[in-house]
């Protein structure tokens, strides 16, 4: 055992790479593949075609939700989704509801990040230069992991938050952190980290998390964020987590995580209601009419790359997204995230986040 540790530690090859990857998600096989049970590039998939038509299981390059050559984080290929402000997405929310979205969640559906089991998740996203930043009260969804079955209610997902989102609002990104719960899985304080958008640069974030649901007795649940970027790429993502907390973080026991663009308040509010009136699928010409603040009805484009998911012996090296192109060992034109220092890589000039 000494001796394979010997080599570990002082081989040229890299011997860390002991986790399994669950699930890649780096577009670089060309297209998505809709409820597919493979783990490449296979999503549950909600997007339009050309013309506001529903294509919700069948991939084309001209959909909203597609493949783009250009921009990509590494590799050849990224993820663009599109929302346009006159289409009806009542499709994409069981028929009910005005809320613009295209969505990649992580297919299979036996992957489910699960309460008391450790995991790396790491993605990148970038805003267009051209991205118009809108009102606090009308932000952009970009990221989720969310609740997807739990045992505390009757029926899944029922009246529980997102134990970790991620929303442009303003010129900040803001990542929502549920950190508390009570006896009951009721959500009582949560966390807010904010950093400010560089349009037209990608952004790298990587989650190491043990769900822990209140009552599941002797699981210790954390969180840790870490963030980066390329402005400087021969630096890889800061090694030390921007936000740590331990403890129960969640209500649930199953999640799911999910990439996409969603934008709930670009029409009517969220819950739906003008003048008291709560609105459906019957009015919903008049909801059209009665639209929340917003600075652009214009068409909103953002871009995702290097999804990554790994069990609990996975690292940062394993899943955050290449820097210079390189993972792991660099031989030049970067170093690996192990090996960046504290010093060298300030993720968010020229002010720190803010933790509320």
């Amino acid at each position: 055992m000494k001796k394979v540790l010997q080599f570990c530690l002082f081989s040229i090859l890299s011997c860390h790479s002991m986790a399994d990857i669950l699930f890649r998600g780096d577009f670089e096989s060309g297209r998505i593949y809709p409820l597919s049970s493979g783990t490449t590039d296979s999503f549950y998939y909600a997007a339009f075609a050309p013309g506001c038509a529903f294509s919700n299981k069948d991939y084309s390059s001209s959909n909203d939700n597609r493949v783009v050559t250009n921009p990509t984080r590494y590799g050849n290929y990224a993820n663009a989704q599109t929302i346009h402000f006159d289409c009806d997405y009542r499709p994409l929310n069981n028929d009910k509801y005005q809320k613009p979205r295209q969505e990649n969640k992580v297919m299979p559906r036996s992957l489910k990040v699960s309460q008391g089991k450790e995991y790396w998740i790491a993605f990148s996203v970038l805003l267009p230069g051209n991205w118009i930043f809108d009102y606090d009260g009308n932000p952009d969804n970009l990221f989720q992991i969310f609740k997807e079955k739990t045992s505390l209610t009757s029926s899944p997902r029922d009246s529980g938050p997102a134990p970790i989102s991620l929303t442009a609002v303003g010129d900040e990104y803001r990542l929502g952190i549920r950190d508390r719960h009570d006896s009951n899985g009721n959500p009582i304080s949560d966390k807010r980290i904010q950093w400010k958008i560089n349009r037209g640069e990608w952004q790298d974030i990587v989650i190491n998390m043990r769900p822990c649901r209140k009552g599941l007795g002797s699981c210790n649940g954390f969180v840790k964020v870490y963030l980066g970027n390329t402005e400087r790429r021969s630096k890889g993502i800061h090694r030390n987590p921007i936000y740590t907390d331990t403890g129960y973080n969640t209500e649930s026991d199953l999640h799911t995580i999910a990439v996409n663009l969603y934008k709930h308040s670009w029409h009517c509010n969220s819950s739906f209601t003008i003048n008291g009136v709560k609105y459906s699928r019957a009015n919903y010409e008049k909801c059209m009419k009665n639209t929340n603040p917003t600075r652009d009805k214009g068409s909103r484009t953002v871009f995702f790359d290097e999804l990554v998911v790994s069990n609990g012996r996975g690292s940062i090296n394993e899943v955050a997204p290449y820097f210079g192109g390189c993972s792991g060992s660099c031989s030049s034109g970067g170093t690996s995230a192990n090996e960046t220092d504290d010093s060298a890589f300030n993720p968010l000039p020229p002010r720190k986040p803010e933790i509320r």
